[in-house]
């Protein structure tokens, strides 16, 4: 016998075993009646069953691999009902269906679907996958080895544990897709050196519930409700229009105006030619806290710091320093406009401006050209 699957429900252990399920006798998990407690399941195009879930309505679903039915009035044999809620969507993996509130989710090549239950207790299938806000990520899902797929949920969250494509050796789940149902929203791809569950399971671990899993490596691990803030830089880009409608000119001069606050910022023009963008500078423009705009004036004391010469104008940069927490205003942005010298020849140069520290707001950006070759047009 092979069994894929199992749960119990209203005092019956039913099993997946191949094509069939196999109902217990009641109170007793460990015998079964032959061909009285056996029920082939759909197999006209559905496959074979993957999973099994206790439903919303305390019925039992049975996800094949295209398929889902509802198994109904397990405690009356003589009343047995297998019913047909979608041939669009089933399981693809024997733990990657769960119940998220009264809803059953479940994994499938449309992604991560939804059976949702009804307010007059009955089950709809729903056609569009809940995962659709990410369903770029299932790009990346090694499908041969999805079969060792999991999920669970805790915490207000659903959990997908994934294989992704382009592991060496035997695929794991290397990825885990995460919904927050407080924020109604994807948190999208969780992923760490040892987050690589195998299997889900919800247990008591120093007087709290916590979610554990088991790797395939043999660990056993579990998630905690606390975290941490990332504390790095955030590096962004922006990619500006193509100027100039097409029309072929020389560009050789470049404004912009920011407000920036500590920033690293690299300008650079993008031209249709393979190869022949050019950086403007050099090195990352950076501006420090401690000089003046104006010439001649004192470099900025952080040390001695105060409500008045933290805002006194001019100064390059006000991202604060660790002695002036208590005076600085934490988000004071200086305006500044930075002019640049190129030459290119194009008919849609773009602008790029890349920053990797800091913060940076772009307020308006001037390229200075002229046309060039024959303007004229034909008429006749």
């Amino acid at each position: 016998m092979l069994f894929r699957s199992g749960v119990y429900l209203k005092g019956r252990l039913v099993i997946v075993n191949g094509r069939n399920l196999l109902i217990s006798d009641p109170l007793d998990i460990l015998h079964f009646t032959p061909f009285v407690g056996t029920l082939p399941t759909n197999q006209s195009s559905s496959g074979s069953p993957a999973a099994v879930v206790v439903a919303g309505n305390g019925n039992l679903l049975i996800l094949n691999e295209v398929n889902a039915q509802e198994f109904q009035n397990l405690s009356l044999p003589d009343s047995w009902a297998l019913v047909d809620i979608t041939r669009e969507f089933g399981c693809v993996a024997p733990l990657a269906a769960i119940l998220n509130g009264p809803n059953c989710w479940t994994l499938n090549r449309h992604g991560i679907s939804e059976v949702g239950l009804t307010q007059f207790g009955t089950h709809q299938a729903n056609p569009v996958p809940v995962s659709r806000d990410i369903q770029r990520r299932f790009d990346s899902v090694d499908w041969p080895a999805v079969s060792s797929a999991c999920a669970a949920a805790w915490n207000n969250r659903a959990f997908f544990a994934l294989p992704l494509k382009g592991q060496s050796g035997s695929a794991v789940n290397n990825g885990v897709l995460v919904f927050n149902n407080v924020n109604g929203g994807w948190e999208d791809l969780w992923q760490g050196d040892y987050l690589t569950p195998v299997a889900f399971a919800r247990l008591t671990i120093a007087g709290e519930e916590r979610l554990t899993f088991a790797t395939a490596d043999g660990l056993v691990c579990w998630l905690t409700d606390g975290f941490a803030d990332f504390n790095g830089p955030i590096a962004t880009e922006l990619t500006s229009r193509g100027y100039f409608g097409g029309q072929r000119v020389f560009a050789s001069k470049l404004d912009v105006n920011w407000d920036t606050w500590n920033p690293s910022l690299t300008v650079s023009v993008l031209s249709n030619g393979q190869g022949e963008d050019i950086t403007l500078n050099s090195t990352p423009i950076t501006y420090d806290r401690t000089k003046y705009l104006l010439a001649n004036k004192a470099d900025y004391d952080p040390a001695t710091s105060t409500s008045a010469t933290f805002d006194a104008p001019h100064r390059q940069d006000y991202s604060p320093s660790a002695d002036e927490l208590l005076t600085a205003r934490l988000d004071a942005h200086q305006n500044l406009t930075e002019h640049f010298r190129l030459r290119l020849r194009d008919r849609a140069p773009q602008v790029v401006i890349a920053n990797t520290a800091g913060s940076v707001r772009i307020n308006s950006i001037e390229l200075a050209a002229k046309p060039i070759g024959s303007l004229a047009t034909k008429e006749t």
